[in-house]
């Protein structure tokens, strides 16, 4: 039987919910306005099996698709507001409401037929959670140690103030140590995550840090059937800028990924340009064609990307051959 597709616009403090043929319904994002939205749901849909199409709007959307994961014969989707934005503009909608996102979501599931949604296993859902919190904790010990070092340089003499800033420098190292903690103590528990932890750590360039903030952005690494998924994720896969005879575009990154995963490859591709054998050739031999540093930096990170998808994917730590030169 056909599913029917069921468009949720999901808030803070509540949800509309949406039919293709523009019928809504709000409730609130409690268990009780949950169960009453499953019952308005059932009542217009009868026997049909119901297929929940919602935008990716982070923690406040995570509940409620879990919820409806959970019913017998239910299915979710979970998908890119920017693709949502587009299908509205492609129909040339005007104005933008609760009411008028929750209906465009029910028209892009018979339109797009979306991937159905699973939530994680619990140990990658509390890893996606910890290496998160762990980078805000950082970049806010960053922030008070450049206030106590501009304090100490303009000479103030307000011991309260550096005081407050010594004591929450100490509170922000503590609390990083415990995340750390507590993301090495799930690694022990799970041998999985810590098998994938190692094969990641074998690459040049890829230290414990990065691993685990890779594989809380990849949340389940078998989910990607090609590297070119990781790669589009990170936003560095190439887009060209062709049309007819006089559009000639210079090829670029598409940039349509996360922001945070390139961050989180920065670093590490800098390094393996340095002592990764793969990634430096690869990155010398595209200055050698005269591409800009730029250029040739984001082309090795979506290599390094690929071969941590490729490790991860063969379960094999890296190996780098020198192939001798034929004689």
């Amino acid at each position: 039987m056909t599913s029917q597709y069921v468009g949720v616009d999901v808030a803070k403090e509540s949800s509309v919910y949406a039919l293709g043929e523009g019928e809504t319904g709000w409730f609130p994002n409690t268990p009780a306005g949950l169960r009453r939205a499953q019952r308005w749901v059932r009542e217009r849909l009868g026997d049909r099996p119901g297929h929940m199409v919602l935008e990716s709007t982070g923690p406040y959307g995570t509940g409620l698709a879990k919820f409806f994961y959970q019913l017998p014969g239910w299915k979710v989707s979970v998908v890119n507001p920017k693709q949502v934005r587009r299908f509205a503009e492609a129909q040339l909608r005007r104005s933008k409401t609760d009411r008028i996102d929750a209906v465009v979501l029910a028209q892009l599931g018979p339109a797009l037929q979306p991937l159905a949604w699973a939530p994680l296993a619990p140990e990658r859902e509390k890893l996606q959670v910890l290496v998160p919190r762990g980078q805000q904790l950082q970049r806010m010990l960053q922030q008070e140690q450049n206030r106590l070092h501009a304090f100490g340089a303009a000479g103030w003499e307000v011991p309260e103030v550096q005081a407050c800033l010594q004591r929450q420098i100490a509170n922000l190292k503590q609390a990083i140590g415990e995340v750390r903690q507590a993301c090495l103590a799930l690694l022990q528990a799970h041998p999985q995550l810590g098998e994938e932890v190692r094969l990641l750590t074998s690459i040049p360039g890829i230290g414990i840090t990065t691993a685990l903030g890779l594989l809380a952005e990849m949340g389940q690494p078998s989910r990607y059937r090609y590297a070119k998924s990781l790669v589009a994720q990170a936003g560095v896969a190439p887009a060209e800028k062709t049309s007819g005879s006089s559009v000639r575009g210079k090829p670029a990154i598409s940039r349509q990924g996360s922001p945070a995963l390139r961050r989180l490859m920065y670093m590490p591709t800098v390094v393996a340009i340095c002592w990764n054998p793969v990634v430096r050739d690869f990155y010398q031999r595209l200055l050698h064609k005269g591409k800009p540093v730029t250029v040739a930096l984001l082309a090795a990170m979506n290599k390094l990307l690929r071969i941590c998808w490729g490790v991860l994917t063969n379960q094999l730590p890296f190996q780098y051959q020198i192939t001798a030169p034929n004689p």
